[in-house]
């Protein structure tokens, strides 16, 4: 059997640097090379944060085979993967990474996928914990049941998710985008906590890395962060509550905290903040009003008109009915720059 606990880096294999921890949860996704579910040949990674900001990383796998019969679904070929590192080398350098975490997949394919190409290599299953984001998705929307269904496809037109379909780092980050909006959508958590410190430190046990006793264990440095969070969150509340109203159907008791902001000219805007302890700082704004100069470099997403919506933008008429931005605020820098320019509109 293979040794599939020696060390190798991204180097070694020619692979772009993995991203740094910790993690709330992974989204995977694999592409193969022809119907044989053995025959991997991408992977794609989506690690998403402590405070939910989102990091890829992929790599072609040379598959070692002559059939690319699925060429035409994701455009891979066998030029693409000739200098890429095989399935057992990029799972080495994948598990101490991965061991610990959720794991989401988008159906059950790509557990599978793994597993066929563990066997097809002499290799013990990784015991990740795996879960499906379609099933995340049934709970956030069950309208969509015969109306469209819960492939990536279809969720990619029902929430207008951007993406690059039957690409692995792209439909890794579609997977994890659906969890974040399904979370936003319930208006709560829908990932399991992450395994204990003692399990964390036997997985890197197994592979030959000692953990010092007096070295600082993943959950201390969550606390931490999610510390940092919060203060950030109190501050940034502080601010609202001094410079806007607050909205006529009153603030969350947890999740949100609604808002009446006055423009320069008299009009008001519905703004809604998340403080809850899960999500990032993420200030919604109507996507008419985004300043140009505050999107180019505050990390911000679009949501349109009609997705999943948090529960908090129910009673609040303007921003339900529009399309928006979320600012995931960094600073309480970041959240003035933002209210100056909309404040001259």
């Amino acid at each position: 059997m293979p040794n599939l606990f020696q060390n190798l880096s991204e180097d070694t294999l020619k692979c772009n640097p993995f991203p740094s921890g910790p993690f709330r949860f992974i989204a995977l996704d694999v592409e193969t090379a022809n119907n044989d579910r053995s025959s991997i040949c991408q992977i794609g990674i989506a690690c998403v944060c402590i405070d939910d900001r989102m990091n890829t990383w992929s790599s072609y796998i040379n598959p070692c085979t002559d059939n690319w019969s699925c060429t035409w679904v994701h455009k891979i070929t066998q030029s693409h993967v000739q200098d890429a590192p095989s399935f057992p080398d990029v799972l080495r350098l994948l598990l101490p990474h991965l061991d610990g975490h959720t794991v989401f997949q988008h159906s059950s394919f790509d557990r599978s996928a793994i597993n066929a190409a563990c066997a097809a290599n002499g290799l013990s299953h990784p015991d990740w914990d795996w879960r499906d984001s379609i099933q995340i998705a049934k709970l956030a929307w069950p309208e969509l049941k015969g109306n469209g269904g819960y492939g990536l496809a279809s969720l990619k037109e029902h929430l207008n998710l951007r993406f690059r379909h039957h690409d692995g780092e792209e439909d890794a980050r579609a997977a994890a985008e659906i969890i974040l909006r399904a979370e936003q959508h319930m208006g709560k958590s829908l990932v399991p906590q992450t395994t204990t410190s003692q399990h964390l430190q036997s997985s890197n046990s197994s592979i030959g890395m000692a953990i010092p006793s007096k070295q600082t264990t993943p959950q201390k440095r969550v606390k931490r962060t999610l510390s940092t969070r919060m203060q950030l969150k109190a501050q940034i509340m502080e601010k609202l509550n001094a410079i806007a109203e607050e909205h006529g159907s009153g603030h969350q008791a947890v999740y949100a905290n609604r808002y009446v902001f006055s423009t320069s000219s008299g009009k008001l805007c519905e703004l809604m903040f998340q403080k809850d302890e899960r999500s990032p700082a993420n200030l919604w704004v109507l996507e008419q009003l985004v300043p140009k100069a505050s999107r180019s470099h505050i990390q911000s997403r679009f949501s349109p008109a009609g997705s999943g919506r948090h529960s908090a933008l129910k009673k609040m008429p303007q921003l339900n009915a529009s399309d928006l931005t979320c600012f995931a605020l960094a600073t309480v820098a970041e959240l003035n720059e933002i209210l100056a320019e909309i404040r001259e509109q």
